[in-house]
Order: C-alpha cells, then structure tokens, then sequence
C-alpha cells in the first residue's frame, strides 16, 4: 500500500516537472485541408472527476495520447492537447490529433490526462485508458483523481 501511494506521489511530481517544463502553453487543434490530406486522425473524449469541487480559473487540463509499450520506461507523446478551461468545469471536451502513420498496431496507446492549477498538479489519472489498437477513438471518458493536497 505504502509503495502503490509513493508510487503515485513519483508519478504525480514527475508528471507536474515534466509539464512545467515543457510551458503548457495552450495548444489549439483546427482541421484544415492540409492535415485532411497528409491524414490525420484524432482521439476524443471528456476529462472529468467524482469530488464535489470548483475548479480555479487559470486551471489547465494537459490531456496526452501516449504509447505505452515500453514496460518500465516513459510513455513516448505521440499527441497532446493543453486547454485553458477559463472558469469552465467539468466535464471538458478533448481532441487529440495524431497521424496515424505514427502507430504502430502491435504497441499500446493510452489517454492519460491531468488538471493544474496554480501551479499545482490537482487531479490526474490512475487508470489506463487504451485507445486507437483495442478499437476506440472516440467519447472516451478520462476520470481523474485529486492528488493529496491539491
């Protein structure tokens, strides 16, 4: 029990270092012809959590499509959204784009979102999602978790 709760702990810091500095700047996806024709795909869904709770306003949702294959090593970013909710609540809309040529159909891809705010790290997932080679792109639902003391 103590290592799955320092475990999460790691998780959580190595999840919020990592964002910080990559700058969460804010990350808009459009359709255009252009990515219509170099074929692009996308993975879509809600970001949403169980508690009873207001979101601050500058909160940002980071919701990334990862390749999970790599047992013990990071997961490898092959898509990413950043929404600024501004003053929004849950649940919140995503859309991953990624282009298919990228995935490979014998790895494993997972949805794996989290909420900041105040420069805090305040929910973030603890379960798998899989998509795109178990069959679902779309209306997946990423429940978070808060993190202790956020």
């Amino acid at each position: 029990m103590f290592e799955m709760k320092m475990r999460r702990a790691i998780h959580g810091v190595l999840v919020l270092l990592v964002t910080v500095a990559a700058g969460c700047a804010s990350y808009q996806t459009h359709t255009t012809a252009t990515e219509s024709q170099q074929g692009v795909a996308r993975v879509t869904g809600t970001v949403s959590y169980r508690v009873r709770m207001i979101l601050p306003a500058d909160a940002l949702v980071c919701v990334d499509l990862v390749d999970i294959s790599r047992q013990g090593a990071p997961g490898l970013t092959i898509g990413l959204q950043e929404i600024e909710i501004g003053g929004r609540q849950v649940p919140i809309p995503f859309e991953i784009v990624y282009r298919p040529a990228n995935i490979d159909p014998t790895h494993s891809y997972a949805v794996q979102a989290r909420i900041l705010g105040g420069g805090r790290l305040l929910f973030t997932n603890t379960k798998i999602y899989n998509v795109i080679t178990n069959g679902v792109v779309s209306n997946i639902e990423v429940v978070v978790e808060q993190v202790s003391g956020g």
